[in-house]
């Protein structure tokens, strides 16, 4: 894992340097061990360098002929990639696609299996592109005068490409729903280069694309037990470093369980006291025969949550105060052991379908009563608010009733009078833009790639654990392993009975005599007392707001009990992120910091 950043100029004048070291300070948490900076006239290219393969090889930009790239990921099982597409094999993986690049250009690289963002120069241009799942962030700026690209959006705003103003869409949206999916930024002029795609620009600013193949979605033998066990047990061991400490980060569940069971590492799992899963942990991983470390919950408190909001770059109203600095405070543990990498079992949701959304779908489809865990009265009434009137109701994806469930579309306009506030967007995503999509089991594995992986195996493990210089990897979201399961029969995905059906019948193969728990989520707060949160807001509303008026929000009498709530906490989130891209997260808290703002009852 690294961060990259760059910049081309169209107008010839040379890239500056100062603003290049500027984006590599705002990322060197994603990059401790060096970075390097390659410039030509008016293009500038630099990364941050976390090694993880080739340890003894200095930090570089990569060449091949006239090609100089920077990327933030792996070519997994590299040698052998290399010798199938006829090169000779790096040193380092990812200086292979820089080799790609220079003899087939943008469709070429979009070819490669591997997680990776990657940027090059090819003589004429600039080119951006991520693998086609996308597990990698990759934004950027452009105007009429220049490009800039970074990892993560706070390295835009420290070049100067970007000030911190929000887009009123994207606020607009979280107000709405309560989460920005990736291809909304809450920053007003920053783009995402889509996964499976690459985008490019002359020396004169011409744009340029390409686009990955597009999966193959008929029905195949994908699910077949064998072929599952084998494409699963490849891909985590394509994940497991020789030559740094890794761990894999554990719940005891039914996904960290199967990576656990294959990689064979010592396991790390969160405390936090209302979503406690360590005796699951622990008598699991005493199944498995492996150690297991139990790292506390920090105190959730102001300093905690900006920190979350500096490195997530998005507010998220259900994650960003309880999850995300658990996850935060981990990752500070292991870094501060040396712990270079962490395997972890997010992606299993999105490609066998185990969100409690898609058999809400499911049960709307077949036109019978849903399963009791995924049904409830709220869950219902947006259901009536989006005008959902049964199977021959308009075609409306299950995810959006789940997120309108809170039902905070009755108080957004509200907050945020004027501007347009809508159902989550069509989502765009790891498939060429012309590819049919299907309906049904695979639509919905669609619109978990292009959606809920953005959301969390991105954003969360990405994120989270980069802030400390851990690199994530996520056998589920394997290129090879997510392209067998999308041929998988669509019959088979699903079960009104069961999550994740294909899944389980991997677990009695791979973990013989494991009896998963059923699924629970993260069931921690989503947001602060409400007597902190009005006293977090009142100060969020004296120290300054850019965006949204705080203090007619605290004042406005037909806000009361819940929807009060929610309505603050949103728009809370939304200046306390402007803010911290702002300014920085101030005071940096680290795991076992005391707490400082939240009473003891929270």
């Amino acid at each position: 894992m690294c961060g990259i950043f760059g910049v081309l100029r169209f107008d010839g004048g040379p890239a500056d340097d100062r603003a290049l070291q500027g984006m590599a300070r705002a990322m060197r948490h994603r990059g401790p061990d060096g970075d390097a900076r390659w410039q030509a006239g008016p293009c500038g290219l630099g990364y941050v360098r976390l090694a993880t393969v080739g340890l003894r090889q200095p930090a570089q930009v990569f060449a091949a002929g006239a090609v100089r790239s920077v990327v933030n990921g792996e070519v997994y099982g590299h040698a052998a990639v290399a010798r199938s597409l006829g090169f000779p094999v790096p040193a380092v993986d990812t200086h292979l696609l820089a080799m790609v690049a220079a003899r087939d250009a943008a469709a070429g690289v979009l070819r490669v299996p591997g997680t990776f963002a990657a940027a090059w120069w090819d003589g004429d241009g600039l080119w951006l592109a991520r693998d086609r799942v996308g597990k990698k962030p990759l934004f950027y700026v452009v105007d009429g005068r220049a490009v800039w690209f970074a990892s993560e959006i706070k390295a835009l705003v420290a070049a100067g490409a970007l000030d911190v103003a929000a887009d009123d869409h994207a606020v607009g949206k979280f107000l709405f729903q309560g989460s920005l999916e990736e291809s909304t930024p809450l920053l007003r002029g920053v783009h995402v280069v889509t996964p499976g795609t690459a985008v490019g620009w002359t020396r004169e600013g011409t744009a340029r694309t390409a686009h990955a193949p597009p999966w193959n979605l008929a029905d195949g033998t994908g699910g077949e037990a064998d072929g599952l066990e084998a494409h699963f047990t490849a891909a985590v061991d394509r994940r497991l470093p020789d030559e740094v400490t890794a761990v894999t980060l554990f719940s005891g569940g039914l996904d960290s369980s199967l990576v656990a069971a294959r990689a064979r590492m010592p396991l790390v799992t969160i405390a936090v006291p209302e979503s406690d899963e360590t005796q699951q942990a622990t008598r699991v991983a005493r199944k498995l025969g492996l150690r297991l470390e139990v790292v506390a919950a920090p105190p959730r408190d102001r300093a905690w949550l900006r920190r979350a909001l500096f490195h997530l770059e998005t507010p998220d109203a259900s994650a960003a105060y309880a999850m995300a600095p658990a996850v935060l405070a981990a990752a500070d543990v292991l870094g501060a052991r040396g712990v270079r990498v962490a395997l972890g079992g997010e992606g299993a949701d999105e490609v066998f379908l185990g969100y409690p959304w898609h058999r809400l779908a499911l049960a709307l489809e077949r036109g019978v009563d849903p399963p009791a865990r995924v049904d409830s009265p709220v869950v219902r009434r947006a259901m009536q608010l989006l005008g959902w009137s049964g199977a021959a109701g308009r075609p409306l994806r299950a995810l959006e009733a789940w997120l309108w469930s809170g039902g905070f579309a009755e108080v957004a306009a509200t907050l945020y009078a004027g501007q347009p506030v809508a159902p989550v967007d069509e989502p765009t995503g790891p498939c060429d833009p012309g590819t049919p999509v299907p309906h049904g089991a695979r639509q919905r594995q669609l619109d978990a790639l292009r959606r809920d992986m953005l959301l969390l195996p991105v954003l969360h493990a990405d994120r989270l654990l980069a802030a400390a210089g851990v690199e994530s990897r996520l056998p589920f979201l394997d290129d090879a392993l997510v392209a067998w399961m999308l041929t998988a029969p669509a019959h088979r995905l699903e079960r009104m009975d069961r999550d994740k059906p294909l899944l389980r019948t991997l677990a009695r193969r791979v973990f013989p005599g494991f009896r998963p728990a059923a699924k629970r989520g993260f069931t921690a707060p989503r947001r602060p007392p409400d007597d902190v949160l009005e006293a977090w807001t009142r100060a969020r509303a004296a120290e300054g707001v850019r965006c949204l008026d705080l203090a007619r929000l605290l004042a406005d009498p037909m806000l009361r009990g819940p929807a009060r709530a929610e309505a603050l906490w949103r728009a809370f989130l939304v200046e306390e992120t402007l803010d911290v891209l702002w300014r920085g997260p101030g005071e940096t808290p680290r795991a076992g910091s005391p707490t400082s703002e939240e009473p003891a009852r929270a």
